[in-house]
């Protein structure tokens, strides 16, 4: 039936306890109450959006190998998942990647259907498997539980509290059923698990992490926006977690928080932005969702700091990070970065030898009044791809190149990003020293590079 205007519509609302005088109050009214509020902070937070607000970083502690238990430690933090609850680690924590069969601690019931895990693995097997927390609750302590009869007998005790809390879960990902990636690409990710050298591991992580992101899948978007199907935009599911959420295997209740490689041998790597995301809202629209909501923005982001962090550990990890080659350690690059090169002063990388084989420019210099403009820009679009053979941006930062003594470092950019090296070639452009042999008659900036 068809409701009138200015009608209340209270079906399926918050019920909240009405407080007279003279009510008699029971334990289950004062539930009510206390989820009636609960209700209304995870109404909020599915507003606000479901991911990471702080912390929650993942670092390997142990590999672990065939006798030894891998173990990672989890930065305190806070996160919301896709339910609008709130998932709080007070204190840094460890937490050993095994479960043995027992009986569980008993459930506080605060976080409703989400309940206890239903994988049931006893040890790892070679393969990827996604980090994630969610909500969990338990008993604590003892409370007197008094009869209401009029000699207000002691008749036993019950629990004194019911504390909120979080529990990890390790998800395996079977990638091999991910129709909508290429069977190329599902066969490269097994053959690079078979290898063990330093360039087929780096390229492994990063093929995986574009996994998660959906960049392959992605690539339709531009042939078939308006693709359909089940009355659903084709695109407005991508992506591992996606892929897993939709087999039930990762719940509305969990925040991924880190991919993970077991070799076999022991943990290889954690990488975590290629799952971990900033709050945003969860895209609801039908209407282009992939090339309109917050989602894509978010995930640009995330491609950017993912490979950040890859570059870093290949630097920390590699006697010479100098000799790194874009093409042999990755497949894909974002749309913007930045690398250190090697000085006296710091490892680093060499930029002719980590663009060998790929078209690029002489560094130009740009301002770095610009460098955030241009990395706020690459955000929204699609990472390069290496097999593709695209000419690639280079840039040095005016700042630090005119500054004695700071370590040196270079810029990358994807040719569709818009150009930003500096626009003029007075005498503090020839300062540098990028064209100081060349004459002031030399050409336009075009010939001379």
């Amino acid at each position: 039936m068809s409701k009138q205007l200015n009608e209340p519509i209270t079906d399926n609302g918050i019920r909240n306890t009405n407080f007279f005088n003279g009510r008699l109050l029971t334990a289950r009214d004062l539930q009510t109450d206390q989820q009636a509020e609960r209700s209304k902070r995870w109404q909020l937070g599915r507003a606000i959006g479901d991911g990471v607000v702080e912390g929650f970083e993942v670092i390997l502690q142990s590999p672990g190998d065939r006798t030894t238990l891998p173990v990672v430690g989890v930065k305190k933090g806070l996160a919301i998942n896709r339910k609008g609850q709130v998932l709080s680690l007070p204190n840094d924590d460890e937490v050993t990647l095994i479960r043995r069969i027992e009986l569980p601690p008993p459930e506080a019931g605060v976080f409703g259907d989400c309940g206890l895990p239903t994988s049931t693995f006893t040890n790892l097997d070679r393969g990827v498997y996604l980090f994630v927390v969610g909500p969990a609750s338990t008993f604590r302590e003892r409370a007197p539980m008094r009869s209401v009869e009029p000699n207000n007998a002691v008749t036993g005790c019950g629990s004194k509290y019911a504390v909120e809390g979080v529990q990890f879960d390790l998800i395996k990902l079977d990638f091999g059923r991910m129709t909508a990636v290429s069977s190329a690409t599902r066969t490269q990710i097994n053959d690079l698990m078979r290898l063990e050298d330093a360039a087929s591991r780096s390229k492994l992580r990063n093929l995986l992490a574009h996994l998660c992101f959906g960049t392959e899948e992605l690539l339709n978007l531009p042939i078939e926006p308006f693709k359909q199907t089940s009355g659903k935009a084709d695109l407005s599911s991508y992506g591992a977690v996606d892929f897993m959420r939709s087999r039930g295997e990762v719940t509305d209740c969990q925040v991924p928080l880190a991919l993970l490689y077991w070799s076999g041998s022991g943990l290889a790597f954690a990488d975590l932005w290629s799952v971990r995301r900033h709050v945003s809202p969860t895209g609801t629209s039908n209407q282009l969702p992939t090339l309109l909501d917050q989602r894509r923005a978010t995930e640009g982001e995330a491609v950017i700091k993912q490979f950040q962090q890859h570059a870093d550990d290949l630097r920390s990890r590699e006697t010479f990070p100098e000799r790194i080659n874009a093409s042999q350690y990755f497949r894909y690059l974002p749309a913007a970065g930045m690398l250190p090169v090697r000085s006296s002063r710091q490892k680093g990388f060499d930029v002719d030898t980590f663009f060998a084989g790929i078209a690029h420019r002489i560094p130009e210099f740009m301002d770095g009044g610009v460098l955030r403009v241009l990395f706020c820009e690459a955000v929204n679009y699609q990472p390069i791809d290496l097999t593709n053979r695209e000419m690639v941006w280079l840039y040095k930062v005016r700042q630090n190149e005119n500054q004695p003594g700071s370590p040196p470092y270079f810029v990358f950019a994807s040719p569709h990003v818009p150009h930003r090296a500096l626009p003029r070639f007075d005498v503090s452009w020839w300062d540098f020293g990028h064209f100081q042999d060349r004459p002031s008659d030399a050409g336009t900036l075009e010939e001379r590079v």
